[in-house]
């Protein structure tokens, strides 16, 4: 998890150019993250899934699994991501930290929640300083989200 936590944006660097709000999510994340890969079971499958994962996310997944740490092309993720997002957001009772864990995106490893944080790094970054205030919006949604997955009773 170390490794991923750099690659994904814990480094000074992209901590520094993204903020505070990407600092609260990443540390939302690492929580989340270390609760879920305590509960284990396997890997979520990344294609067919009900609400498709972005491409180019399913090919960052593949590279790391084979560790292969090619570059990739990420010319739409920002459009990819929120759209992503925007279908599986949970609402209402989906909030529910025993019903959330349960969704088909909310997994370890690198086939779970780490392709949010990697989607929304790779978007930030590429924003100027003035567009950011969609992206920042929806990593305090993103963070929040995250916060309630470590309280699952059902881990």
């Amino acid at each position: 998890m170390q490794r991923l936590s750099h690659e994904v944006g814990l480094g000074f660097d992209v901590s520094e150019k993204l903020g505070a709000d990407w600092m609260a999510l990443c540390e939302a994340w690492i929580e989340a993250e270390s609760a879920l890969m305590t509960a284990g079971g396997p890997p979520l499958a990344l294609e067919n899934r009900g609400v498709p994962v972005p491409p180019s996310l399913i090919r960052w997944s593949h590279t790391r699994v084979a560790k292969n740490y090619e570059d990739i092309d990420y010319p739409t993720i920002g459009i990819e991501v929120a759209e992503w997002w925007g279908r599986i957001r949970p609402e209402g009772n989906e909030r529910d930290a025993d019903i959330l864990v349960k969704k088909e995106w909310c997994g370890g490893g690198l086939t779970g929640i780490v392709l949010l944080v990697m989607g929304m790094k790779v978007w930030g970054l590429s924003l100027k300083e003035e567009e950011r205030a969609a992206w920042s919006q929806m990593v305090r949604e993103v963070a929040d989200v995250f916060k309630l997955i470590p309280s699952a009773q059902v881990l």
